[in-house]
């Protein structure tokens, strides 16, 4: 059960990443396409990092599989931007979720015949469930799913399932620090594809210097929290089982936990910052979803 530790840590850094994404998209990065070439290209830069723990050169297949990897994860956060673009987060994140989760679980079965144990069914469905309520201003499920971000969420849910059995396949082949590696380098390389796109190009080159100046310091911390929550999600992905990969991602709701513990001591710090969501049925609907993610927790360790 070591990646547990390791994926509840990874989302404890991503939901700090999720604070700057937020920013970005509502701020100075609010182009869909600008965003992710900018989070895909911060991880050519992390690359270098990784190289002084390089022991061995990965056969061309497993070369391959890094580098598909790292296209169908760019694809997947364009996918998903642009739900939130045409949405709203509280719509396209639980409804992602869902479907990734559901379609690990039977790309576990058909490619593996693999199947969780009966306790981790159960926290399963509490850890799918509490993700599915922390995040939702509303339960009605005809509030998930938008006639215009349905399949955009669908498309997102499907390439973010296939990268986590590509990094799964990649580490059956190759140590950690070498399989990293090449996830990193083909999201970087992927990015790289945003640049044709005449938008892109002009965010990326046209703007004034100073706006970028103003930006950059946040993007760097934000990125370097995201960039270690990833990585230690990986890490956990390739000590876990085929069967647990979508546990792996049912834990997406601790994420949500702990944005909402943020947002609740922000606005104890600063009362001006509680809106209306966190008040009322809202709040109480998610410190009930809270229970149910622990209570999931609990039960996959015990499991």
């Amino acid at each position: 059960m070591a990646w547990l530790v390791f994926v509840i840590f990874s989302y404890f850094l991503l939901a700090i990443a999720s604070v700057g994404d937020r920013f970005f998209l509502t701020g100075p990065l609010k182009n869909p396409k600008v965003y992710t070439f900018y989070v895909g290209a911060a991880s050519l830069l992390a690359a270098p990092f990784i190289f002084p723990f390089v022991g061995v050169r990965p056969d061309f297949f497993t070369l391959l599989l890094g580098l598909a990897a790292g296209l169908f994860w760019v694809g997947a956060l364009w996918a998903y931007f642009l739900a939130i673009a045409k949405s709203e987060v509280s719509r396209v994140v639980p409804a992602t979720g869902a479907f990734i989760s559901i379609l690990t679980l039977l790309g576990a079965y058909f490619t593996s015949r693999e199947m969780l144990l009966p306790g981790e069914i159960f926290a399963f469905a509490l850890l799918l469930i509490g993700g599915v309520l922390i995040v939702a201003p509303k339960i009605s499920m005809s509030y998930f799913f938008h006639e215009h971000t349905l399949p955009f969420i669908v498309f997102a849910a499907f390439l973010f399932t296939l990268v986590l059995f590509l990094v799964k396949a990649i580490f059956l082949r190759t140590p950690f620090a070498e399989g990293l590696l090449l996830i990193l380098i083909g999201r970087g390389l992927a990015s790289l594809f945003f640049l044709i796109f005449s938008d892109v190009k002009k965010a990326v080159f046209a703007e004034r210097v100073g706006l970028a100046k103003q930006v950059a310091f946040l993007f760097i911390c934000f990125q370097s929290a995201g960039g270690l929550g990833s990585a230690l999600q990986i890490f956990s992905i390739s000590l876990a089982k085929i069967s647990q990969l979508s546990l792996i991602n049912a834990l997406e709701g601790t994420r949500y936990l702990f944005l909402f513990i943020f947002v609740w001591l922000a606005a104890r710090w600063r009362p001006e910052l509680l809106k209306e969501e966190m008040a009322g049925a809202v709040l109480r609907q998610k410190l009930i979803a809270g229970v149910i993610i622990i209570s999931g927790i609990a039960i996959l360790v015990l499991a």
